[in-house]
């Protein structure tokens, strides 16, 4: 059996953590300590997995990891704010729903940046 490719990988990581991103938004939205930490931390973990399997020196990862928690948020809270316009009396499915498409995003943004750019080493 042929191993995946670098790009099939990084596309199973960022469906999973979409998943684990929208299981812990689900979890821990309506409580006294929210989700936005534990969702910026699952967001810095993803760029790191994702720019560790295309060899991005570490410099990189900062600059991006620091871009992807600000645009993590607002992408975020503001596409609840529209989920929840659209499906109205949703309540956090809409916040569950936004935090899913965002991760989404967010980790084919950065698959687009990192794969389009020489700023790795050279794979395979």
């Amino acid at each position: 059996m042929k191993p995946l490719s670098v790009i099939a990988r990084s596309q199973i990581v960022i469906t999973a953590f979409a998943l684990g991103h929208s299981l812990l938004c689900l979890l821990f939205h309506n409580t006294s300590f929210g989700d936005g930490t534990i969702l910026t931390v699952l967001t810095i973990a993803m760029v790191y997995v994702l720019l560790k399997l295309f060899r991005v020196p570490f410099d990189t990862f900062l600059g991006i990891a620091f871009l992807s928690c600000f645009a993590g948020f607002y992408i975020g809270t503001q596409g609840a704010l529209l989920i929840g316009r659209l499906l109205s009396g949703s309540g956090v499915l809409s916040n569950v729903l936004a935090t899913f498409l965002t991760t989404e995003i967010l980790g084919n943004v950065i698959l687009f940046i990192v794969r389009k750019s020489p700023i790795g080493e050279k794979l395979p």
